[in-house]
């Protein structure tokens, strides 16, 4: 069916018989290889692959339709051999498609990164894995064993699970039960009672493995091998080493085992069926030598691992930790460790989190996690870059007893520093001695506490100040505040002689100098330490600032190191956020404006415009607290729950608290606007036209008889029936809409679409692009939805995507990132509108997959439905719901996008600013109001700087953004890779160079004002020129209109005209007496 002599039937007419054949010959290809339920999308000119029809009246629709113009590459019914999906029914050789990313986990498991996306690996009978084909090189003899893993890996990566498998390999198979297994806690034995049933219940060629054994030989050359480590349930020791058959602690005495309470015997320990004991705590240790050497074992990533020192850019500027003093002041203090840029340097993070998720019972889990940061920036903070060292269990934190369990971890990092470990370095196929250094951790408050030793609470929490943090006890809100701040200050700020702003002093004191490893080990040397949490608490002298000796300093370096601990900028700015906004929002359990902070200035004797008044009269009040109500707030409401409000509770709630007149003309409203529940389509069909045709009729005599009598906000409800009056007609006639015109264009024409600088589509003709994307995301035959990310889409089928959207409309080829990620967000926005509309809906994941969109295919909403509700999905929904709650100043733009109400704004050729662009989509109410109290704050603001800085700075460099902007001083700098304002697509790569080449500079300023002011004063000079000359034609005139009448008067007989002739000869015979007649007069 490939041929292209096969397919000459769809120019031929429709009744002819060649086309009658080809028809038939199509449907027998489509329903054979691409039938869902014995249903195909249908590909006729009023259909386009949207619905899905039986054969007969697909058949019919072609008929009397027609084909798509231009559908002579049958992809969506099962031509190609690279579909997005088995379930599609498209001829796919088996080992070039897998459901899973196995060979791209392989890659992240070997250390093999940064591969491209579309290399076909074919590891069949007649081929073998090249290390040339995964950016490696054959290693030497002495690491072959890792290489040996890693094809025999990709063998069963592509290895089919049975013959004719297509959703899963051999090992993806082993992994998915491993999960499984993992997840619901079930024994060894009954696993490989599961795999000998699978193995009958298989064809006959299943590869599977015998037994769970043989399974986990498998799939242990991924790198999940790690150290089981019994800990003391009290966080007192390790049992490893010298102790690692001990059965009590040594310090607490308590057992290593988990006790059984309903035993008769108190210290009967809970046994297994193999009479073995369960440990009460067991430390997860990852070995992190292997996985250091596979960061050189790809050429890719070895070259990576060298950046820091030949690729990073030496100019000054801090970009990477190696432009840090601190990166300098290791490699001038080591220069052994620093001459050889391939020795890793790491970062250390730890924190802990519920694993379990917020609804279950409190459980932390802290996991310890290192950074390398030889790799670029880019790369260095990506999470498969991560190296997962040490996994400390709960179910409580450890606290300042995590050194128990970073024991392990530490001796690794002592041998790696002091012996190293040879490594193969693929991108100069040798082998080095790699050495390994932490050059700080990175931790929020609390943590920095645990690991540092230093006591995070009390009068010294401050571990940059030690002993000489300055504190004050706040008596009324019973906690400290630290005004030693302003030291840090430059001897000549403001600040230090402001009292009034601060506690009332002058700050003259200098700034403590940081302390150095040295003086922490002086501080802490003299002082004994026992971990546990059986212990008592430390009192008395330095123990209150000191609670142990990092296990850090056993590190040879590190006492030297010149930060050894960072503070995490995310929860700090986190926390700083919640305060200012929950003290401005005036939230009465966060808002740091209280009364015990009025009374503590009350106390120290500053800012007494804040100290509490007293309102009572004789000095006391009545208890009122019988008087205040909580604030009445819906939020989280889904489109539903309006509906049932609309029509069943709001009725109940108009009647007794409105006056009659306004009550019971709402209540009509409400009566004419209400729907039947949508589970009868017929019955809701009948009803929202009944209510449609009625809201017309009815609105001017409710606005004109009730209008004064309501408020603020019944008028915008009238507006908005008003507005829906005036669509009701427009939406019941046109359906849903499919754009068949633009389908249906002949092969031969294209809809041309402007485009602006920044690549972004504009006009009339953008938008009716914009709308065919919307139709083609929504189009399950062209973007599946079972894929889980667009990022995940394969390259070829964008690509695909792509040339039919240039099969009718014509598109520059830079044009083709703008549609391609325009395309991945409204697929992404049609998938979340699924969501809300149907997975949200029900509680019951059965009752989800029952009710099924009616243009979603089976599988497809099977998998969709899978991936919505595992764990992980739901996690990154709830983060995602909390960050858009967050999300603040709405624009009043509507579906418009930012590009073309530029283009639409543009005078003279030059686009309006950002800074214009807010203030147009952010305008009041129609009643005057603001939108927001910030967006309010924002334009006033934009508006002062516009007054100051000259027109042509903003507007007549012909640019709509730059670093530096009014905008971008307003609302803050760009993040993200994105530009705001200015819609999708531009960034700040695309739009400015570095930023030493794009700011105007206060001379370029000075400049650009001088020349305005001499434009302004030649410009006066002209019209002061002009205001002459024009006097001056007016005296002339003047003087010639009295000349003429003197002639007049003395030659009556004689016609004056404009011609010269006879005006000289009327001169010549009155030039002996015009001069008297003119001194006459």
């Amino acid at each position: 069916m490939d041929s292209n002599k096969a397919k000459r039937w769809i120019d031929y007419s429709r009744v002819s018989k060649e086309y009658l054949d080809g028809v038939e010959a199509f449907l027998n290809f489509a329903f054979e290889n691409n039938s869902i339920d014995g249903k195909i999308p249908c590909p006729c000119q009023k259909c386009v692959l949207y619905y899905h029809q039986i054969r007969a009246d697909v058949f019919d629709h072609l008929v009397v339709n027609g084909i798509m113009p231009g559908y002579d590459s049958w992809f969506y019914h099962g031509e190609t051999t690279s579909s997005l999906s088995p379930s599609h029914g498209v001829h796919l050789e088996q080992k070039n498609y897998k459901s899973d990313d196995m060979v791209g986990m392989l890659h992240d498991a070997f250390g093999v990164h940064n591969l491209a996306a579309d290399i076909d690996i074919d590891c069949g009978d007649s081929a073998e894995p090249n290390a040339d084909d995964f950016g490696m090189e054959q290693p030497a003899e002495q690491f072959s064993s890792e290489w040996e893993k890693f094809k025999e890996l990709l063998r069963d990566a592509d290895e089919e699970l049975y013959p004719g498998c297509r959703k899963f390999s051999k090992l993806s198979f082993i992994l998915h039960l491993y999960n499984i297994k993992c997840r619901f806690g079930w024994s060894n034995e009954s696993v490989g009672v599961l795999l000998k049933l699978l193995i009958d219940v298989f064809p006959e060629g299943a590869k599977l493995p015998s037994s769970f054994n043989e399974a986990k030989k498998i799939i242990e050359g991924l790198g999940m091998k790690y150290n089981k480590i019994h800990a003391c349930p009290n966080d007192c020791m390790l049992f490893w080493k010298e102790k690692e058959n001990d059965d009590f602690c040594s310090i607490c005495g308590t057992s290593r085992w988990k006790y059984d309470e309903n035993s008769t015997h108190n210290n009967a320990p809970i046994l297994k069926k193999k009479k073995k004991s369960i440990p009460a705590k067991v430390l997860r240790h990852f070995p992190i030598k292997p996985r250091l050497q596979r960061l050189f074992m790809s050429s890719r990533t070895s070259d990576f691992m060298t950046w820091h020192e030949k690729g990073r850019i030496k100019d000054g500027v801090l970009r990477h930790p190696a432009d840090s003093e601190a990166w300098k002041n290791f490699d001038s203090r080591y220069p052994k460790f620093a001459i050889d840029p391939r020795n890793v340097r790491l970062g250390l993070a730890t924190d802990g989190f519920n694993p379990y998720g917020t609804m279950r019972s409190n459980y932390s889990i802290w996991p310890v996690i290192l950074i390398p940061y030889n790799l670029p920036p880019w790369l260095c903070m990506k999470q498969p870059n991560f190296i997962l060292s040490l996994l400390i269990p709960g179910p409580k934190g450890p606290g300042n007893d995590i050194d128990v369990y970073l024991q392990p971890l530490v001796e690794e990092l002592i041998e790696l520093w002091e012996v190293g470990v040879e490594t193969y370095d693929a991108s100069c196929k040798k082998t080095f001695q790699m050495h390994t250094a932490v050059m700080w951790t990175i931790n929020d408050f609390p943590a920095y506490g645990n690991l540092s030793g230093w006591s995070t609470y009390g009068s010294f929490a401050c571990p940059s100040c030690n002993v000489e943090t300055c504190s004050v006890r706040l008596k009324h809100s019973k906690k400290f505040c630290f005004m030693g701040h302003r030291r840090f200050l430059d001897r000549s700020h403001k600040f230090r002689y402001d009292q009034q702003s601060f506690d009332g002093t002058e700050e003259l004191r200098l700034a403590p100098p940081p302390i150095s490893g040295s003086q922490v080990l002086d501080q802490v040397n003299s002082l004994e330490f026992t971990f546990g949490k059986m212990n008592k608490k430390f009192s008395g002298g330095r123990r209150k600032t000191w609670r142990k000796k990092s296990i850090f300093f056993k590190l040879p370096y590190w006492e030297y190191n010149l930060i050894r601990h960072n503070l995490d900028v995310m929860h700090i700015e986190k926390n700083v956020n919640d305060n200012v906004l929950n003290t401005i929002m005036n939230d009465e359990k966060k808002s740091k404006d209280n009364l015990n902070a009025r009374r503590d200035l009350q106390e120290m004797r500053i800012r007494e415009e804040f100290w509490p008044q007293e309102q009572s009269s004789d000095g006391h009040a009545s208890n009122v607290s019988r008087c205040v109500v909580k604030k009445r707030k819906l939020s989280g409401l889904k489109s539903h729950d309006c509906h049932v409000i609309m029509q069943e509770l709001l009725p109940l709630a108009l009647r007794g608290n409105l006056p009659e007149k306004v009550s019971m003309a709402r209540l009509k409203e409400l009566n004419k606007i209400k729907i039947r529940h949508p589970n009868n389509n017929q019955l809701h069909s009948e009803t929202s036209s009944q209510n449609t045709h009625n809201v017309q009729p009815s609105l001017n005599s409710h606005s004109q008889s009730n209008e004064n009598q309501l408020g603020q906000a019944s008028r915008d409800i009238i507006d908005e029936l008003q507005n829906e009056a005036e669509q009701a007609e427009e939406k019941r006639a046109r359906g849903p809409t499919l754009l068949t015109e633009i389908w249906n264009l002949p092969k031969d024409e294209r809809i041309t679409v402007n485009f602006n600088t920044r690549w972004q589509p504009i006009g009339n003709e953008g938008r009716v692009l914009a709308s065919f994307l919307g139709i083609m995301a929504r189009n399950a035959n062209l973007t599946p939805l079972h894929i889980p990310d667009w990022r995940a889409f394969p390259k070829k089928e964008k690509k695909r995507l792509f040339k039919l959207v240039e099969s009718k409309f014509l598109i520059p080829p830079r044009g083709e990132k703008w549609v391609l990620r325009s395309l991945g967000k409204k697929w992404k926005d049609y998938k979340c509108e699924l969501k809300g509309e149907y997975y949200l809906k029900y509680k019951n994941v059965d009752d989800v997959l029952e009710h099924k969109p009616e243009r979603v295919p089976r599988d497809q909403w099977t998998s969709l439905v899978s991936f919505w509700n595992s764990e992980k999905v739901k996690k990154r929904s709830e983060k995602n719901r909390e960050n858009r709650a967050k999300q603040k100043m709405p624009h009043t733009a509507g579906s418009k996008s930012f590009a073309r109400l530029m283009a639409e704004k543009a005078k003279d050729g030059v686009e309006p600013s950002r800074a214009h662009i807010f203030i147009e989509t952010h305008k009041p109410r129609k009643d005057g109001r603001s939108l927001d109290e910030e967006s309010a704050q924002n334009i006033n603001s934009m508006k002062q700087k516009m007054e100051k800085l000259p027109n042509s700075v903003e507007c007549g460099n012909r640019r709509v953004a730059w670093e530096g902007d009014i905008f971008s001083q307003v609302i803050g700098p760009e993040r993200h890779g994105q530009v705001r304002g200015l819609g999708l697509g531009p960034t700040p790569t695309s739009l400015w160079a570095p930023s030493s080449s794009n700011q105007i500079s206060s001379r370029d300023c000075e400049r650009v004002e001088q020349l305005e002011k001499e434009i302004k004063m030649m410009e006066q000079h002209h019209a002061n020129e002009m205001k002459a000359m024009r006097e001056n034609q007016v005296r002339l005139d003047s003087e010639i209109a009295l000349m003429r009448s003197i002639i007049n008067r003395r030659f009556p007989e004689e016609v004056l005209d404009d011609s010269s002739a006879r005006y000289g000869k009327v001169a010549q015979n009155a030039g002996c007496s015009s001069s008297f007649s003119y001194t006459s007069v």
